[in-house]
């Protein structure tokens, strides 16, 4: 009987898990992974604490992990897209026009004050033209 609480504890709780794997954020994946592993957790402390406890200790274990790794996740997205803006500010695309008519995409990246580098580690002062690119790069 203690095993039969046990199996439906966790799977419960890996129901609730699983229902948040569509989450694509670290908040999400936070989320999953915390309650799964406080689900776990839990129902092993339930468990020691004598009968009766290992479902008990896996619900509050995965409700409590699920929340612990949601607010860790969100932190964790929040530095990501303050990388993201500041990496976006410091990168800039200069489109050259290919012998077909085509244009092709070139990013730059700033590299200290206006000095721009190009995909192949060239330098240059300020953002460069299509015109100044198209020697390197069109094709």
């Amino acid at each position: 009987m203690k095993t039969l609480k046990n199996i439906t504890a966790l799977a419960v709780a890996g129901t609730m898990s699983m229902s948040l794997i569509s989450c694509e954020t670290a908040e999400g994946t936070g989320t999953l992974v915390g309650a799964g592993t406080g689900a776990a957790l839990g129902g092993i402390v339930g468990n020691n604490m004598g009968s009766g406890h290992s479902t008990t200790g896996a619900l509050l274990g995965a409700g409590l992990g699920g929340l612990v790794g949601n607010r860790i996740g969100a932190s964790q997205d929040t530095a990501n897209q303050a990388r993201g803006e500041a990496m976006r500010a410091n990168t800039t695309t200069v489109y050259v026009r290919n012998r077909n008519g085509s244009t092709r995409p070139i990013t730059l990246q700033r590299v200290q004050g206006n000095v721009w580098q190009g995909p192949q580690g060239e330098q240059y002062n300020g953002v460069p033209s299509s015109r100044q690119l198209e020697s390197m790069y069109a094709y």
